[in-house]
């Protein structure tokens, strides 16, 4: 019995089983046009790069035992964070169309929505009333593109943001961790 618990204390801990204290990953690069960390896929998750702290011992999935020096990462640690998934449709441009062509449904069209553009289109707008909610909806981001997808925001636009941290600043991208694990 002492040799089972003498053989479990010396086993390697796997890497995918780190806990968030054990490890440092890198924030993904933001893509310029879209303010957005780059190659979001559709299911909001991107995944980081992370590695070990110095020191670490830990399991890859391929079986082998690596001691990490804080600056290689382990693949089989898999850590993803959240990210909005765009597809070019720019908030600032539904906006603008509900505004001045809402009546004639171009916007909803814009969204991805031809349906109800088309009924927007052929009642004037349902009589102006469906114009108003739809630029309502927009101006609030309840409405956005029909795939899912979220309106691209320019950096200065309303819209809640994550938070990150840095070497001076320590922010809740924590929180976000907590959220996943």
């Amino acid at each position: 019995m002492l040799i089972c618990f003498l053989l479990a204390i010396t086993a390697a801990l796997e890497c995918r089983h780190l806990r968030k204290n054990q490890f440092i990953c890198e924030l993904p690069q933001i893509d310029i046009d879209t303010q957005e960390y780059a190659g979001c896929p559709c299911e909001e998750k991107i995944r980081l790069r992370c590695a070990p702290l110095k020191g670490i011992n830990c399991t890859e999935n391929s079986g082998l035992e690596r001691q990490f020096d804080g600056s290689s990462f382990a693949e089989s640690l898999e850590i993803f964070a959240p990210c909005r998934w765009t597809n070019k449709k720019y908030y600032a441009t539904a906006v603008v169309l509900s505004i001045f062509l809402g009546i004639l449904g171009i916007d909803r069209f814009y969204l991805g929505y031809p349906v109800i553009g088309l009924i927007k289109l052929c009642t004037c707008g349902m009589a102006g009333i469906g114009a108003f909610i739809d630029f309502v909806f927009i101006l609030l981001h309840f409405l956005g593109p029909s795939d899912g997808s979220a309106l691209i925001v320019p950096w200065h636009g309303f819209r809640p943001n994550y938070l990150s941290s840095n070497e001076t600043y320590f922010d809740s991208l924590d929180n976000i961790f907590e959220n996943i694990l």
